[in-house]
Formats: structure tokens, sequence, C-alpha cells
């Protein structure tokens, strides 16, 4: 175990008894103070903390930079582009039918009227 020779802050913590009791034991199996392995213990939890979030912030940059990479890639680009004219012509179809059933709808309006005027005039 390494000794900190620079440990000059002072930090008061409350602890359960059974935490107590646990440091105790493992103290004195080591023949340490249960404050230098309090200190220790601590030390290791802070050190592994911030490696772990160091290793995360890696992580995630590496993966942003290869989901960028992906992003610009000509193959993606394609694949976008290639949704997009699909999905465009979706629409002009969408469009074309919606024309087609509006004039269709006119059309029946009209020939209705015409019925109708016909059959009226026959009447009268």
């Amino acid at each position: 175990m390494a000794t900190d020779t620079k440990r000059t802050k002072r930090l008061n913590v409350r602890l359960s008894e059974d935490i107590v009791n646990r440091l105790d034991a493992i103290s004195d199996q080591l023949g340490l103070a249960a404050s230098t392995v309090a200190s220790y213990a601590i030390g290791e939890y802070v050190n592994t903390k911030e490696s772990q979030r160091k290793s995360q912030s890696v992580a995630t940059s590496m993966m942003v930079k290869q989901m960028a990479s992906s992003f610009t890639s000509p193959e993606f680009i394609a694949q976008l582009m290639a949704a997009a004219e699909k999905e465009a012509t979706e629409e002009k179809i969408e469009l074309a039918i919606a024309a087609s059933t509006a004039e269709n709808s006119k059309d029946l309006i009209t020939n209705k009227s015409k019925l109708s005027d016909a059959i009226l005039a026959q009447h009268t």
C-alpha cells in the first residue's frame, strides 16, 4: 500500500457502527490505523471513478467519430438520397391519386347535375 505524504486536508465522516466494526477488523488484519485504511479506500474509490469516467469519455468520443464518418460515407449519402427520392416519388403518387379523385368527384357532380336537369326537363 503506497503512502501519500501529501495528506494535509482533514475530512470528517459519519459511518454506521457496522461499517466502523468492519473497517476496524480490516485495519487490525493489516496492522494499520483505521483512518489510514479509510484514506486509502477513499483514494482508490476516487481513482476508480475518475478512470471509469475517462474510459467512458474515450469510448463515447470514439463512437461519435465512427458515427460521423459513417454519416459522411458515400454509401450512406447514396442511401439517404435514394430514400429521399423514394419518398418524393411516393408523395407525387399520392398527390396524383388525390387530384384524380378530385377530378372524378367533380365529374360525378357535373354528371349528377346534368342528369337532374334532364329528369326535370322531361317532367315539365
